[in-house]
């Protein structure tokens, strides 16, 4: 009995090590490991946001001290960490304009092979923003719905109209959940491409609904994140016009699998805390497939 007691004692003691999970940045990384790393990156930078450094993993660097790397105090592999950093971090040189990079974190590494994170705080303060105040408005509408039997006002989803349905009868949540997801894939693109006038006209929303039948969210987000990546598609060609629209990314599944394909390979880093990714200079020739020039 006191064996028993005592071991559990000594899981509890652990507590301390607990790493905190917000479920609802997963709308803004994509993935629960890169939630996790946000929410770190976040506590570690502070009210401050004072910029500090960590290893990848273990090495024989002078100033890694054990149990202190990213992969021993979250737990993840080497791939699921890069898989992270890359979803919410992107690479720059210290002292860079932050006001173009979408990113709610940055980071560089110095020539003593040292990487340092810091929030950029433009970029989180929107996407917090967003998340929170989206939110608080859902449950103002669920909220109001619930009071009235019949509104006069037709219901607001998405920032569409849905008609009150006289007949009682339920609105088709299948229907809705996939309109979320379009539209959460639709709003990433504006982000990334900077297309924030852009509209989610029918052509495109039915463009990425077809996608969503062979992909995941994630899927189609990374595939963003590759086009944005390659310096052909986002201009830097011949015809001087970027190739970066919905049409093209996701124009066909071969397009959204090479894009998937070029966002997560990494060029030879110069160290092990390297973690810039490739960008494409001649990305066309990555292509079996003409890539499709048609602009929704």
């Amino acid at each position: 009995m006191l064996d028993t007691e005592l071991s559990v004692l000594n899981v509890l003691v652990h507590d301390a090590n607990i790493i905190p999970y917000r479920k609802e940045f997963n709308r803004i990384t994509g993935s629960v490991t890169a939630s996790i790393l946000l929410q770190q990156i976040i506590y570690r930078c502070g009210h401050q946001n004072t910029p500090f450094y960590k290893f990848k993993e273990p090495c024989e660097h002078e100033l890694y001290q054990i149990d202190q790397s990213w992969t021993e105090e979250l737990g993840f592999s080497r791939r699921e960490f890069d898989t992270a950093i890359t979803a919410i971090s992107t690479k720059i040189k210290k002292g860079q304009d932050l006001t173009e990079i979408t990113t709610p974190v940055v980071h560089w590494t110095t020539i003593d092979r040292i990487t340092y994170y810091q929030l950029n705080l433009g970029a989180l303060r929107k996407a917090l923003n967003r998340l929170y105040v989206t939110a608080e408005s859902a449950s103002l509408i669920k909220a109001e719905s619930a009071a009235t039997d019949s509104a006069k006002a037709p219901l607001v989803i998405n920032n569409r109209e849905v008609p009150e349905n006289t007949d009682n009868k339920k609105i088709n949540k299948k229907s809705l959940d996939k309109s979320d997801e379009i539209n959460e894939v639709f709003l990433f693109w504006q982000e990334i491409m900077k297309t924030h006038k852009a509209k989610l006209d029918a052509k495109r929303s039915k463009m990425i609904k077809l996608r969503l039948q062979d992909f995941s969210v994630q899927d189609l987000k990374t595939a963003i994140l590759g086009c944005s990546k390659s310096r052909w598609h986002m201009g830097a060609n011949p015809n001087q016009t970027a190739y970066n629209q919905i049409s093209n990314i996701f124009g066909t599944t071969e397009n959204v699998e090479k894009f998937m394909d070029m966002q997560s390979r990494k060029r030879v880093a110069v160290n092990d805390h390297d973690l810039s990714t490739q960008s494409y200079d001649d990305a066309q020739a990555h292509f079996d497939v003409p890539v499709n020039q048609a602009s929704f």
